[in-house]
């Protein structure tokens, strides 16, 4: 099967990426090896993020479901030194605030709207290579997964995207 794009992890990142894909008229596939919700670590969102949310057309749907967040507080345990940081004061001041979000709901709300917008998601699909050599000469990029039953299944595209977060695939592999 063959896709304009397959991206690997279905994250913020990937998610957000198949979205403006598909609003362009692309064929994005992503390939999440969990299944939403999921748990993973982190919830707090920063203000040049709320752009972005805006642009994707989901602001409004997390500004109803999460709590607003106008800045931080850092503690120093060594010295007790205690620092604020206000959103409101920051390099670009136009953007007050942002959300504290559990992420297995904000990541989950991206990835079903990514399948609103068009975007292929498959859950519980492991993504164990990416082959690029043949785009170096024009030709389709391949990336192989193994589906929920460890059945493999190669898909071409035109570009490959690497969007397992910490997990770094592409960065660990040979």
């Amino acid at each position: 099967m063959k896709f304009d794009v397959v991206i690997a992890g279905g994250g913020p990142g990937g998610s957000i990426c198949a979205t403006q894909l598909a609003r362009r008229g692309l064929s994005a596939l992503v390939l999440e090896k969990a299944h939403h919700p999921r748990f993973h670590l982190g919830e707090s969102l920063l203000p040049q993020s709320m752009p972005v949310l805006k642009e994707i057309g989901v602001f409004d749907d997390v500004a109803s479901r999460f709590i607003v967040k106008r800045g931080a507080n850092f503690h120093e345990s060594g010295t007790l030194k205690q620092s604020r940081y206000d959103f409101g004061e920051a390099f670009d001041r136009s953007i007050t605030h942002a959300f504290e979000v559990p992420r297995d709901e904000f990541d989950e709300l991206l990835a079903r709207h990514a399948q609103k917008c068009g975007a292929d998601f498959r859950e519980g699909w492991t993504v164990t290579k990416f082959d690029c050599s043949a785009a170096e000469n024009g030709g389709p990029s391949i990336v192989t997964a193994k589906d929920e039953n460890g059945a493999e299944h190669s898909f071409e595209c035109n570009l490959a995207i690497d969007a397992t977060g910490r997990d770094a695939m592409t960065a660990h592999s040979q």
